[in-house]
Formats: C-alpha cells, sequence, structure tokens
C-alpha cells in the first residue's frame, strides 16, 4: 500500500470517527486510553482539506472537509473544558453538526 493510500484511510476513519453519535465517540476515545477527552477526535483532521486536494476530492468533498476543519476551529477557539469533554460531546451543537457534515462527507464517498 503506497502513502496516498494510507494517508486517505486515515483521513476517512478520523471522519468516520466524527459521524459517529456522542456515546459511540465516548467508547472509541476510552478504548484508545484518554477517557472522554475529545480532542483526539479532532487530531488527524490537521490539513485536512490540502490533503483531500492532493487524493484528488471533489469539489463539493472538499468543501465539506473545510467545514469540519472549520467547526472544530470554531470547537476550538471557544475552548472550555465541558466543550471538549463528555458533556460536550452530547450537549453542544457544534458537536452535533459536526457529526452531520462528517455524515454527508462518507455518504459522498459512497456514491
Amino acid at each position: 500500500m503506497n502513502a496516498e493510500n494510507r494517508q486517505l484511510i486515515q483521513l476517512l476513519r478520523s471522519i468516520a470517527r466524527l459521524a459517529l453519535p456522542a456515546d459511540d465517540q465516548l467508547a472509541y476515545l476510552a478504548g484508545i486510553g484518554v477517557g472522554d477527552l475529545a480532542d483526539e477526535l479532532a487530531l488527524d483532521l490537521d490539513d485536512a482539506t490540502a490533503l483531500g486536494e492532493r487524493l484528488g476530492f471533489t469539489p463539493a468533498e472538499l468543501e465539506l472537509v473545510a467545514r469540519l476543519e472549520q467547526l472544530l476551529d470554531d470547537l476550538t477557539e471557544t475552548r472550555t473544558e465541558q466543550t471538549w469533554r463528555a458533556e460536550g460531546l452530547r450537549t453542544d451543537p457544534r458537536w452535533e453538526q459536526t457529526r452531520l457534515v462528517a455524515r454527508e462527507f462518507l455518504f459522498r464517498q459512497g456514491q
């Protein structure tokens, strides 16, 4: 498997984790040993738009990736302990919007 394929798989996995319901995200976070620290869900999306361009994503897919990056940036800018923990994952509407955009991206990938 070449580096480009590995990058694509890593990016798709990261977006798939962002698409999960909050309780599934929390189970994933607990499973990797970080408790409920949601930062782990966002770490792999750094420079995702640029990566998507290199990987040949469509303009619609690139727009969705850029929206994901912006949503995560917004969460970071208004960072509170609650935002990036279990309560925030379950109740902050920005996390729900992130899930919806991630699902839309995955839907487009499946077409």
